[in-house]
């Protein structure tokens, strides 16, 4: 499809261009509020004459057909278009014809915009508004049926005076309405609907603009065209309002964290008989199992204790995740232990050293050389996952923006290379949500396979591992700092053909640590696909059965 904007250029434009200008990988969000929008404004279109009332009623049916058929899967979305309202107007106008193209009557691209981020974002917050008042229902039928229970209020980590717990829980309950409050107040001041703003000046046709504000629910319109389609306040003023939230319940959290160290749990030595209690009450409140840190010896004493709680987490059918230890084998007995840590994790880059220009620790070396040493002895919590990837001259530690050494797709790599049945992404939020395609693979790796295969590799150099988990397989593989040409053989395929989603180095990785390319091809047994890893490189592929 021809871009709106074509004219304005001669000849092809580059493929990066278009990826820079494109945002349907993450609008693509917005597509009920788009074509719930549209719709509104096709009957606004209808009611004010400007087109007809069949023509109008055509729009509406095309427009819930669409959402039907994204929402059933039938319907995929076309990347190749620049935008959300650019894929729904390109379908509607290939089933509807001419029709279609009079929906973009009266409104632009920036207001349109402007209304679909402020109903997504009320929805949001109404999904967050339920969400908070289920915990803050849950805290407060805590504290109300543990009101004479009596615990150590902590200054400094330190028990400073006793205090009631329920009282302590009602803090977070004081804490969790002010949120509410505030994303109320948030909603009240994004209620306001921006249509027919158009660009910034509004339009000579004789819209109802409060036509369709009262159709989607809005308070009222924007009373200045500028104003509502050039502000954003609204999304910076709920993210604060979200971020103030997350910083109690991370509080929150915390203190539970503290509250299941081991030390906490068994007192330093033998387990306690209040750990029972303890772990029976969790189990009461649903909690499916704790990841206890802190371990800070590995003497027969916390070793007894270990084997001591995971007697009485099974007992009450809870997991554990023993971070702060190393494995011993004891997940043979105890199943329920999913994961160990033991290893010098990602988390370590947060305060990495720079030495004489580079980095104290050469991670990438040390991610070819776990899987041959520490993985032998189990599972291992290394938290991979960083979006934030540099070269080895460009590292530097900055714990609030965190970074790691090598490619993006090294970091991707580690979801098959490394074993943890407990799998972590490590990174924030928001960097997965603009990494979309790389999050979209992390999330289809398993974290438990049915069969692993070595396939290439040396100790301290680099590594090639494949997994399968029912009939799909998936293959990783990583290098040192040394850029690295491999075959990998895919006769461990069974026969016929396969498709094969293959992410790898760009071609400007070893500048450009998160530059990557995608490759989906057909793949069979008899197939040898050579590869290039860039330095602190790798590749990683899934492949299922066609």
């Amino acid at each position: 499809m021809s871009k709106l904007w074509a004219g304005r250029t001669s000849g092809e434009v580059s493929s990066i261009a278009d990826d820079f200008n494109s945002s349907i990988r993450f609008d693509c969000k917005l597509y009920k509020q788009d074509i719930t929008g549209s719709m509104a404004h096709a009957a606004m279109l209808g009611a004010q004459g400007i087109i007809s009332q069949a023509e109008a009623g055509q729009l509406i049916d095309g427009l819930q057909g669409i959402l039907s058929d994204l929402e059933s899967g039938a319907l995929e979305f076309d990347f190749g278009c620049e935008d959300i309202h650019m894929f729904v107007e390109q379908v509607l106008t290939q089933r509807l014809g001419d029709v279609g193209k009079k929906l973009h009557t009266a409104r632009s691209r920036n207001d349109q915009v402007a209304l679909d981020l402020r109903m997504y974002l009320k929805d949001q917050i109404d999904e967050i508004t339920a969400l908070v008042k289920d915990v803050l229902g849950a805290i407060v039928a805590q504290a109300e049926n543990n009101k004479g229970v009596i615990m150590p209020g902590y200054t400094h980590l330190q028990r400073a005076q006793p205090i009631l717990f329920s009282h302590h829980l009602m803090a977070y309950a004081m804490m969790l309405l002010r949120d509410l409050g505030r994303l109320g107040d948030c909603r009240k001041r994004m209620n306001v609907c921006p249509i027919g703003s158009c660009a910034r000046a509004g339009t000579t046709y004789p819209t109802d603009r409060r036509f369709e504000a009262r159709k989607l629910g809005f308070d009222d319109i924007a009373r200045n065209s500028i104003d509502g389609v050039s502000d954003r306040d609204f999304c910076v003023e709920l993210m604060s309002a979200v971020s103030i939230l997350m910083m109690h319940l991370s509080r929150f959290s915390e203190e539970i964290i503290l509250w299941a160290s081991w030390r906490n749990l068994t007192g330093g030595g033998d387990i306690s008989p209040a750990v029972e209690q303890v772990i029976s009450h969790y189990a009461q409140m649903g909690i499916k199992g704790f990841k206890i840190d802190f371990f800070d010896r590995d003497d027969q004493l916390a070793i007894s204790s270990t084997e001591q709680l995971a007697a009485c987490a099974a007992k009450h059918h809870m997991l554990l995740d023993l971070h702060g230890l190393k494995p011993f084998g004891i997940q043979r007995a105890y199943p329920n232990i999913l994961n160990f840590e033991g290893v010098k994790g990602l988390e370590n880059s947060k305060w990495e050293p720079i030495v004489n220009g580079a980095p104290l620790h050469d991670f990438p070396r040390y991610d070819v050389t776990a899987p041959y040493l520490r993985q032998l002895a189990g599972p291992m919590d290394y938290t991979p996952g960083a979006m934030v990837n540099t070269t080895r001259s460009l590292f530097r530690s900055v714990n609030d923006h965190p970074m790691s050494q090598g490619t993006r797709v090294h970091q991707m790599a580690m979801y098959t290379v490394f074993e943890a049945p407990l799998q972590m992404l490590a990174d924030s939020p928001s960097k997965y949500m603009k990494e979309q395609e790389c999050t979209d693979f992390i999330a289809k790796v398993p974290t438990t396979f049915d069969e692993t295969i070595a396939l290439d590799g040396k100790i301290a150099e680099y590594i090639t591992i494949a997994r399968r988990k029912g009939n799909t397989w998936f293959v990783g593989s990583m290098t040192n700092w040394t850029p690295r040409s491999c075959t990998i053989d895919l006769s461990f395929l069974s026969e016929g053909n396969y498709e094969a989603e293959i992410f790898a180095d760009g071609i400007n990785a070893d500048r450009e640590a998160t530059d990557y390319k995608k490759e989906v091809r057909t793949v069979t047994s008899g197939d040898k696909l050579n590869i290039h890893m860039a330095p602190g490189g790798g590749w990683t592929a899934r492949i299922w059965k066609r």
